[in-house]
């Protein structure tokens, strides 16, 4: 490796590891600042007794955990990137590309032994995403209870379409995005989800080729 390459695979290493904190604290600050809108949304709505106010909030929050899957996924990216084309170059150049003995922090955090760790990390991740979720679904639920029904299509889903008066066009246009919302919010988590998996499939597929192939080339 020669010195060029060095100091381009540390600044490279130090501007991506930089960019890594930034998003996580920018991550915090998404969170907080959700909560503080639900709990603003839900103040309003509650001392107006206006389900509007509280059934805006699953719309306006699909919007801003979209910006936080978007975050959280880009930073997972960053993250295999560092370990993979990074920390691995490093290691082959050190000479031992199938050693057992981990050369970066994100093969540390990778190891076996860290288990554990990597459970509580999940379940840290799921935790957050839940915080939207149930952000959204107590909107939902709390409008709805704060609704005439009358005014509303839900009787008709009950069989009760009789008690309904006259329909409310902002009320039920607001209840259908409200649920929309949700809906969308579950299936950004899915879809997340269902990638990040099947790219670490795909990155413990390609390490195992690597390992054997050099064993290979070892024993030829």
């Amino acid at each position: 490796m020669s010195i060029t390459e060095k100091d381009f695979l540390l600044n490279e290493y130090t501007a991506l590891k930089n960019e890594t904190s930034q998003r996580i604290a920018m991550r915090y600050q998404i969170i907080s600042f959700a909560l503080i809108t639900a709990g603003t949304l839900f103040g309003v709505g509650f001392q107006a007794k206006d389900a509007s106010i509280i059934l805006f909030y699953p719309i306006l929050a699909v919007g801003i955990f979209a910006l936080y899957i978007t975050n959280s996924y880009d930073t997972q990216v960053i993250n295999w990137y560092i370990e993979d084309c990074i920390e691995e170059r490093v290691q082959k150049d050190a000479g031992n590309p199938a050693s057992d003995d981990v050369i970066g922090y994100q093969h540390f955090r990778s190891t076996p032994e860290r288990k554990i760790e990597l459970f509580s990390r999940r379940v840290g991740s799921a935790g957050a995403r839940a915080i939207f979720l149930l952000t959204e679904v107590i909107a939902l639920i709390i409008g709805i209870l704060l609704t005439d029904m009358s005014r509303t299509f839900l009787p008709y889903l009950v069989g009760m379409g009789n008690t309904v008066k006259t329909f409310d066009l902002k009320e039920n246009a607001l209840i259908i995005f409200a649920a929309a919302s949700i809906v969308l919010s579950i299936i950004m988590v899915i879809f997340e989800a269902r990638d990040i998996a099947q790219r670490q499939r795909d990155r413990e597929a390609v390490a195992a080729q690597k390992v054997e192939t050099t064993k290979t080339t070892a024993t030829a």
